[in-house]
């Protein structure tokens, strides 16, 4: 699905709905293959989008440990 090309491209190209249309007239198929197509290319443009502004991530949080229970007897 990758239209419009160039250089730094916010903009991108339409994709005629008909190019995902099932054969069989299965709408729900065909929204379904769009979606996935169209979700599939976010990560990225996100990443793409953070370069070009000289965006990086945050170092990962230490990992998270429980608070140690007390040991509690029975009397």
């Amino acid at each position: 699905m990758k239209a419009g090309g160039g250089g730094g491209g916010g903009r991108r190209g339409f994709v005629p709905f008909r190019d995902y249309i099932d054969r069989t007239g299965n709408h729900v198929l065909s929204m379904a293959r769009l979606a996935k197509d169209v979700l599939a290319e976010i990560p990225d443009q996100f990443l793409s989008y953070m370069r070009t502004r000289g965006v990086k991530p945050s170092p990962a949080p230490p990992p998270y440990t429980p608070p140690a229970l007390p040991i509690q007897t029975q009397i």
